[in-house]
């Protein structure tokens, strides 16, 4: 469904497009500690005033575009206007801002010239925006919400949205990952495909993976699993499912170089060494690691990847639907559980936004009751909203593996994200870091230097840029 993450460049280019205009140069307040997901910042006195009874056009900025967002989101937004019909809903759905160009750049220039939309849908990090102030905060909405108060999201995904004690945006999906497992190959080899049966260890994993590589003269034909092949999505689970992770966020301090974390590049780099012929460029030309089209794992080229839940429907087909299983991420020597990542949207209200309130009610209702009518009718993006419907089921997947199976393995993706979400998403250089982390494991496996060497010179970079925003330098 279309469903992928920004060029993350984009971010880092913002900064220099807004110039020296004041809503971006604001020095980001001073450190508080984050309330926990289920908790509510104190608010001394809510000003949330009713929904004001003469008409308001308010305005939303999207960034999906599939034949699906064009036919069901209009139908979202005319069921709001129904139960708001004092809030006219003037949107934009074709992937990018009004006009074209880049939809955050467009954005970040609306917000200068103090002209934004009330509200849009963005894919980066929304810490990212709040820590340089171009987003409104609306935790004294939330005290009064109807359907998306405090309490009512999964903790992590709820998490990335709030930065220094204050709430800025409200989820809408938080898909989980899994590993997806092709049966066609696993019954050919005679292995369990059953999710119980699936390895829970680093080193089970390896040997699982090992059964399916294919090495001819060479050259790499087949394999069974690329661990680093899903990129940032994955790492945060493959560092804190043994015992690490990224970001600290209650202490705003960057955690790269822990020893956790270093076992994990290292293990990989065994595993390039042990099972492909030590040559990432080899591996590389297989293609892309997760289930969408034209990836290894789709083309047979794969036995196991890794993925998020949205992407199982594929705009109607899958190559193993009726053979294939997910299973847990497993869990590093340094680790206590299985951690899973999960794929974010985040729905803000701008600042500057000429109708702030009813800007928040049209996000609440999006990311909930709007939400549910999405994941039926369009993708199975896991909500992060904790009342959605418990039995409720996606049509689309529900027609290529069968009902009853669609509803076993949804309602499996939404028990793993509650017991199992990583901390992710809440750095306000969220984007930088990634491509420092994605440099310095390629340095690792091109073994242009040691893991420890990699992510000791990425803590470096990230903790010093860190310093930077956290001080107002954008």
């Amino acid at each position: 469904m279309e469903k992928k993450l920004l060029d993350r460049r984009q971010f880092l280019k913002m900064a220099a497009l807004a110039g020296g205009a004041a809503v971006l140069a604001a020095c980001t307040p001073p450190a508080t500690e984050t309330p926990k997901a289920t908790e509510a910042p104190k608010v001394e006195e809510p000003t949330t005033a009713p929904v004001a009874q003469e008409p308001v056009e308010m305005e939303f900025w999207n960034q999906m575009s599939s034949k699906a967002n064009r036919e069901i989101f209009p139908k979202v937004i005319d069921d709001f206007m129904v139960m708001y019909p004092n809030i006219k809903v003037k949107y934009e759905i074709s992937g990018g801002p009004p006009g074209g160009g880049n939809f955050i750049e467009v954005i970040m220039a609306h917000v200068a010239a103090g002209n934004p939309p009330d509200t849009a849908m963005f894919w980066s990090a929304a810490t990212q925006f709040a820590a340089k102030g171009v987003l409104y905060p609306i935790d004294e909405y939330m005290t009064t919400a109807k359907y998306g108060g405090f309490g009512k999201w999964v903790e992590m995904p709820f998490a990335s949205c709030q930065w220094q004690g204050k709430t800025y945006a409200l989820p809408t999906s938080a898909a989980n990952g899994a590993y997806y497992m092709n049966g066609v190959w696993f019954d050919q080899l005679g292995v369990s495909k059953k999710r119980v049966d699936f390895p829970t260890s680093w080193e089970a994993l390896k040997d699982l993976a090992a059964k399916f590589n294919v090495v001819e003269n060479g050259e790499i034909k087949k394999v069974g699993l690329v661990p680093w092949g899903n990129g940032w999505y994955d790492q945060p689970a493959w560092l804190q499912s043994n015992g690490g992770g990224i970001f600290d966020v209650k202490n705003l301090k960057y955690t790269i170089d822990l020893e956790q974390n270093i076992q994990v590049i290292d293990f990989w780099v065994k595993w390039l060494d042990d099972q492909f012929l030590g040559d990432v460029e080899k591996v590389n030309m297989l293609g892309g690691h997760s289930i969408y089209p034209d990836t290894a794992w789709w083309l047979g080229k794969e036995a196991i990847t890794t993925d998020g839940a949205w992407t199982v429907t594929n705009n109607g087909e899958l190559p193993v639907k009726d053979n294939y299983e997910i299973a847990k991420y497993t869990i590093g020597p340094s680790g206590k559980k299985s951690i899973t990542p999960w794929g974010p949207n985040w729905e803000v209200v701008l600042k500057g936004a000429k109708h702030p309130y009813e800007g928040f009610l049209f996000n609440e209702y999006f990311c909930t009751i709007g939400w549910t009518r999405w994941y039926k009718e369009g993708c199975p993006e896991v909500p992060a909203w904790v009342d959605a419907p418990k039995d409720m089921y996606n049509v689309v997947f529900a027609q290529l593996v069968g009902l009853e199976r669609a509803k076993e393995m949804e309602a499996w993706n939404r028990a793993y994200l509650n017991e199992a979400a990583a901390s992710m998403w809440d750095s306000p250089i969220e984007d930088y870091t990634a491509d420092l982390m994605n440099s310095a494991i390629d340095e690792a496996l091109h073994k242009t230097k040691s893991a420890a060497q990699a992510l000791q010179d990425t803590q470096k970079l990230c903790q010093d840029k860190l310093e930077e925003v956290l001080a107002g330098k954008f």
